[in-house]
C-alpha cells in the first residue's frame, strides 16, 4: 500500500536496550497512525480500546519497532533513559505482511498501564 508523505507524522521511537531497563536516544520516524475506533478493534482490544493507536507503515520501517519500545509524539525536551514520560509503548510485535506492516501502540499513562486487560 502506498503511504502518502503528506499524511505522515513524526514520532520519536526509543528502542529498549537489551537486558536493561533503559532506552536508547529517540530517533525520528515519519509514519501514519490513527486511533482504534472500529467495532472489530473493540472486540480485539477490549473495553480500553480507546487507549490504543495503530501505525501503518512499510515493512522496512516496521523493523525498527519491537515489543515494549517507547514512543513520544512530540520530541522530548529533556530525555531521560528510563522514558517514564513517554506517550506510548509498543504493544506486541509488529504484524508484517507482504507490502504493509501494522503496529499497535498503547497509551503509557499511570493507572491504565498498571492494570491488566
Amino acid at each position: 500500500m502506498v503511504h502518502l508523505t503528506r499524511n505522515k507524522r513524526t514520532i520519536y521511537l526509543c528502542k529498549k536496550k537489551e537486558n536493561s531497563l533503559e532506552f536508547e536516544n529517540p530517533i525520528a520516524l515519519k509514519v501514519n497512525y490513527r486511533p482504534t475506533y472500529t467495532s472489530s478493534d473493540a472486540l480485539a482490544l477490549g473495553n480500553n480500546y480507546n487507549l490504543y493507536q495503530t501505525i501503518k507503515c512499510s515493512p522496512k520501517v516496521a523493523q525498527n519497532f519491537s515489543y515494549n519500545d517507547r514512543i513520544y509524539i512530540k520530541q522530548p525536551e529533556n530525555f531521560n533513559s528510563s522514558c517514564n514520560d513517554a506517550d506510548y509503548y509498543v504493544y506486541g510485535n509488529p504484524l508484517i505482511t507482504l507490502n504493509e506492516a501494522e503496529i499497535t501502540i498503547r497509551k503509557l499513562s499511570g493507572d491504565f498501564y498498571e492494570q491488566d486487560d
